[in-house]
């Protein structure tokens, strides 16, 4: 998989090229399917079972996986703020998308911890 993303990020910097544009296109969606098929592979890893594995579905463990997506989208959410304002500056109507998206990650996050941190007991913990 860290292949297929190394493969497309390449490819990104062959697309602004006019000479290289098709080809880049090409090796960015050979890329992608490189990589869903390596996220797949990952998951089932033999054909030969009839059903997939069973996951995992401990309370804490999502409590916390939960937790570091949120603080992540915490952190990213006002570089897209930033950028939509910078944007604006520049003169690019996008900028309000940027901006709109970035709000409501921020949103959607904070309001996400506050009702993780609000709950007593993280799922999953003994009582």
């Amino acid at each position: 998989m860290g292949a297929a993303i190394l493969i497309a990020v390449l490819a990104g910097f062959l697309i602004p090229h006019a000479r290289t544009a098709l080809v880049g296109a090409l090796v960015l969606t050979g890329a992608t399917i490189i990589f869903a098929v390596a996220a797949t592979w990952r998951l089932r890893p033999s054909w030969d079972a009839d059903s997939w594995p069973e996951q995992s579905s401990d309370g804490a463990v999502i409590h916390r996986r939960l937790r570091r997506i949120w603080l992540a989208q915490c952190t990213l959410a006002p570089l897209l703020i930033a950028g939509g304002i910078w944007a604006l500056i520049e003169g690019r109507a996008v900028g309000v998308l940027w901006i709109g998206i970035g709000a409501f990650t921020l949103y959607t996050a904070t309001s996400g911890l506050k009702r993780m941190q609000a709950a007593t007991d993280p799922p999953g913990t003994p009582e």
